[in-house]
């Protein structure tokens, strides 16, 4: 199935289950609502009615939501789309046929068509036009006409099978006949319900398609986008590979010169220069191929695995011991919180992660200043936190931080020579891992970043 196709079928298959599982749940606040409302009338008005019929209703409702709840959880939910898509619309039109059946039973008990809770059927009727195809819905619409029918057609020929509703303002008698059971007000309530089914049907369904529609769209430029990245990594991986080759045949040359006999000052200064430009290529190329591989996937981004949250970060923190010492930054861990904690991640990924937030910590960090890196348990989430004081972040630049080669106008001035990729490739395998990244910064005073991503298990 092609990759649109197969995206839509399992939003569409989501969607579906969603929808009847919120169903089930409404229904079962249907049931308590029947049995309030009827105790309400019963003893806080002046109306009388068959008190039995609303238990029995109630009941009900009870009973075949719960028969239809093992139903879904049979045949819907946790399936491929292929077999949810046509079990969840069935399931739909069972729960509004059930729904549509218990109303008129409760209606027709309880004053038949002069009961106000009727208009409870052009509720169903709206859920029909949203949650299900448009022919489906005017099906629905017809099942309740037909219901509806039954109930007038009832009233007036058996008017004795009409639960009374004494005390209630409509159970009147007009020629002689109640006025439930006249044939003019039964025909002029049946045709204007019949008529807002049916307008209430086809103006749902047409803002589901249009909401369908949408999707499409959006789901095709989606793709494309898709598409595009996919072409930009591809890209970024060849011209990458393409200048490492040069660069290192530059690098090794200058090495060579270097190894014979001394020059002079001017071109071991040009030496240098060249060296450290050849340096600061080297890894922009680097940089472009990490990014790459990370945004592939697949064998390119590596293998996952069931890491230990806390060695990982202890070992990357020693690291950037020696480092931070000999700039006089003060680099203190506490990561006692996610002792025993996992992450299904790829080894290298959660590794660059952490290096890349300490690395950038310590480079924009004034002697004198510190890095602290904590780790804890949140919410069966594994919470990263790296703090600095810092040169920290312009206000006005903080919402373009994550975009490909952008440096902070400060940070420019601290580290002439980076490639920009560092805080992209930490958002790219952040999303990589199914987590999220926020930071705070105040430009002079440090930053905070916060990184969230789901805490793992062994043989998840």
């Amino acid at each position: 199935m092609p990759w649109l196709g197969l995206q839509e079928a399992l939003l569409r298959s989501r969607t579906m289950a969603e929808r009847v599982q919120w169903l089930i749940r409404l229904r079962w606040l249907a049931a308590v609502g029947v049995l309030t409302v009827g105790l309400a009338a019963r003893y806080l008005t002046p109306v009388r009615f068959d008190f039995r019929c609303v238990l029995i209703v109630a009941g009900a409702i009870a009973l075949y939501n719960a028969a239809l709840y093992l139903l879904a959880s049979r045949r819907v939910w946790d399936k491929a789309p292929e077999q949810a898509i046509p079990a969840s619309r069935m399931v739909i039109h069972l729960q509004i046929i059930a729904d549509l059946v218990c109303l008129m039973i409760l209606v027709q008990c309880t004053g038949g068509l002069i009961n106000p809770f009727i208009v409870f059927m052009v509720f169903h009727m709206g859920i029909a036009g949203i949650m299900l195809p448009r022919p489906d819905a005017l099906l629905q619409a017809c099942i309740g006409s037909l219901l509806l029918g039954i109930v007038a057609l009832l009233d007036v020929q058996v008017p004795s099978l009409r639960g009374q509703l004494l005390g209630y303002p409509l159970e009147v008698q007009v020629d002689g006949l109640p006025i439930a059971s006249h044939p003019l007000y039964v025909m002029v309530i049946w045709l204007v319900l019949t008529v807002t089914f049916f307008l209430t049907v086809y103006f749902a369904s047409g803002i589901s398609q249009q909401l369908d529609e949408a999707y499409r769209e959006l789901s095709v430029a989606y793709e494309e986008l898709h598409k595009r990245e996919a072409a930009k990594s591809q890209f970024m991986r060849v011209v990458a590979h393409e200048m490492r080759s040069p660069l290192a045949a530059v690098t090794s040359l200058v090495e060579l010169l270097d190894s014979e006999e001394p020059a002079d000052t001017v071109s071991q200064q040009v030496h240098r220069r060249v060296r450290a430009r050849c340096d600061a290529m080297m890894d922009m190329v680097d940089d472009l191929l990490r990014l790459a591989h990370v945004r592939a996937g697949g064998e390119l981004g590596g293998v996952p695995e069931t890491l230990d949250v806390g060695q990982v970060i202890q070992a990357t923190c020693a690291e950037f011991d020696e480092e931070a010492s000999g700039k006089g930054v003060r680099l203190e861990a506490d990561i006692r919180g996610v002792a025993g904690a996992t992450v299904v991640a790829v080894r290298r990924d959660l590794r660059d992660l952490v290096a890349n937030l300490i690395g950038n910590a310590i480079k924009y960090t004034p002697t004198g200043g510190s890095v602290r890196v904590t780790a804890c348990r949140e919410d069966s989430q594994v919470l990263l936190r790296v703090s600095d004081t810092g040169i920290g972040i312009p206000q006005g630049e903080q919402d373009r931080l994550f975009a490909e080669f952008f440096r902070a106008s400060n940070a420019k001035r601290v580290a002439a020579h980076s490639s920009g990729l560092g805080l992209s490739i930490i958002k790219s395998i952040v999303e990589k891992i199914g987590g999220q990244i926020r930071f705070e910064s105040r430009e002079g005073e440090g930053t905070t970043f916060e990184v969230r991503f789901p805490e793992g298990r062994p043989g998840q």
